[in-house]
């Protein structure tokens, strides 16, 4: 089972359990989801909310497999009336009392480099684990509770803190990442619009190499919870992706600065773990993954 497998990467990774041969059930409320995502033979859809519990009991029947991606995203402010905490903390709970019911022995929870504290603050070491926002706040209790699952459970269960995530069905509109700011103004022929200076920096993951990490995590066969950074390990500064759409599509638009917003200034994946545990190595540099986005983002263009 894929919750959120109506969604951005959980339909990429939908379509790439089914093209290996795996029956899937997703279980996806629509609320940021489509059908139309996936392009491949269809699998089992179940529309119903992670946060209703007897909904999530049913779909977890005679499942071997979850893999949990359905959350509330956003990292700038709590979720009006606690539907974050809801979702992403009481949801998981759900899950996980679902999958122990079920006898389910392998879980992938799709965890958030929100979970550290500003890399710009830990002079070139280890991340540390100290989230700020709400978000950051909300995916480290989760992971909380993948730990206690996998401990009492004896089951394998990876928890893959995702950087930022780009790529074909990426969400564009409201609350959507800069990847998908950036790729809708090049379609529209509009100025990219930056928050603050843009030298603040950020590491973005191709969603098939996410994808990769957790068919990897599925097929690791290791038992116990685990913890794994999935993104490039090189930081990007906002001003020079601007530069790479540009150069990429060959426009000269111009680029606005707008009023700075309460955000980490530095973000990077610390790929060590998942190099060790999963093989992990993302295949797809960021400017073949920027002229991927503008392809895409073109067929898309009204």
């Amino acid at each position: 089972m894929v919750t959120g497998g109506l969604g951005f990467i959980g339909s990429n990774a939908v379509d790439a359990l089914l093209s290996r041969g795996c029956a899937v059930t997703v279980l996806d409320d629509l609320s940021t989801g489509d059908r139309a995502n996936l392009t491949s033979k269809k699998p089992g859809v179940v529309i119903a909310d992670v946060a209703d519990l007897q909904a999530v009991r049913k779909a977890a029947r005679e499942k071997e497999a979850v893999v949990h991606l359905a959350a509330i995203a956003g990292i700038r402010g709590p979720s009006p009336s606690g539907r974050l905490q809801k979702v992403n903390v009481e949801g998981t709970g759900n899950l996980l009392e679902a999958c122990a019911a079920a006898g389910v022995k392998n879980f992938v929870f799709a965890s958030s480099l929100a979970v550290y504290q500003d890399r710009a603050n830990d002079r070139g070491g280890k991340p540390v684990v100290a989230p700020a926002s709400p978000y950051g706040r909300s995916k480290l209790e989760a992971e909380a509770l993948c730990e206690r699952f996998a401990a009492d459970q004896g089951a394998a269960c990876f928890a893959l803190r995702l950087a930022n995530v780009y790529g074909p069905r990426m969400r564009t509109g409201s609350n959507s990442s800069v990847m998908a700011e950036f790729a809708t103004a090049v379609a529209r022929d509009e100025p990219l619009r930056i928050l603050g200076d843009g030298r603040q920096t950020r590491d973005f993951v191709h969603v098939t190499d996410v994808v990769g990490a957790i068919l990897a995590a599925l097929a690791a066969g290791v038992g116990g919870f685990r913890v794994a950074d999935i993104g490039t390990g090189r930081p990007t500064a906002i001003n020079r992706l601007a530069g790479m759409f540009l150069e990429s599509s060959g426009k000269k638009l111009p680029i606005k600065h707008l009023p700075a917003q309460k955000e980490v200034k530095a973000s990077y994946a610390d790929t060590v773990q998942a190099r060790r545990l999963l093989g992990f190595r993302p295949a797809v540099p960021l400017r073949a993954g920027v002229a991927d986005v503008l392809r895409w983002s073109s067929r898309r263009r009204p």
